[in-house]
């Protein structure tokens, strides 16, 4: 069975979690206070004028600080990562945390949601711990909490548990194939089945 869902959720749905599953997957941790909240919008007035063009970079966002250093909003202009946003007439925007007033007639999703706490003890020590229980009792486990917290690392996740499972890598580029036995060599160790 593979769990592509949080740690803390995959306790719940496990019947009789061995000890170390129960030990890696309890000491996850997630942050409810300040990570809760992601909106899908385009009300570009919570924007500075001159930042609704996408930059020629990776990834465009915006961050505004609160009183804590984790307490931000941000917002990212997906025109950049999504090429279907590039032929849409409006911005595409995703806002986490918002303080800023966006208009309920430009929302178009709001979620709510975990977001894993990627302290010292989780990438030191959980993250290489994962491999003892990749595939023990028949069991797997894919996202964010397997590797440090990032889409195409989530993305990647869900790749290396399906290719222990027996599928083929799909893609031929060779910079993304060096990335994803990288990241697979960490989630299965040496047992990990390299594209």
């Amino acid at each position: 069975m593979v769990f592509a869902c949080n740690a803390n959720q995959t306790l719940t749905i496990l019947n009789e979690p061995s000890r170390p599953e129960r030990f890696i997957l309890s000491s996850i941790r997630y942050e409810t206070e300040l990570h809760h909240e992601a909106v899908v919008h385009f009300d570009s007035s919570i924007l500075p004028d001159n930042e609704m063009k996408p930059l020629p970079t990776r990834s465009n966002h915006i961050e505004h600080s609160g009183g804590r250093p984790d307490n931000y909003e941000i917002t990212y202009i997906m025109h950049n990562q999504q090429p279907w946003a590039r032929q849409s007439d409006k911005p595409c925007l995703v806002t986490y945390n918002p303080r800023s007033f966006i208009n309920e007639g430009r929302a178009l999703k709001r979620r709510s949601f975990q977001h894993i706490v990627h302290d010292v003890r989780h990438v030191s020590l959980l993250i290489n711990v994962f491999r003892f229980i990749q595939g023990q009792k028949r069991t797997w486990h894919c996202g964010a909490h397997t590797l440090v917290n990032s889409q195409e690392t989530c993305f990647v996740s869900g790749l290396a548990t399906a290719r222990q499972s027996g599928a083929d890598y799909p893609f031929a580029d060779p910079a993304a194939k060096r990335s994803f036995n990288y990241y697979g060599s960490i989630m299965y160790g040496s047992r990990f089945r390299r594209a």
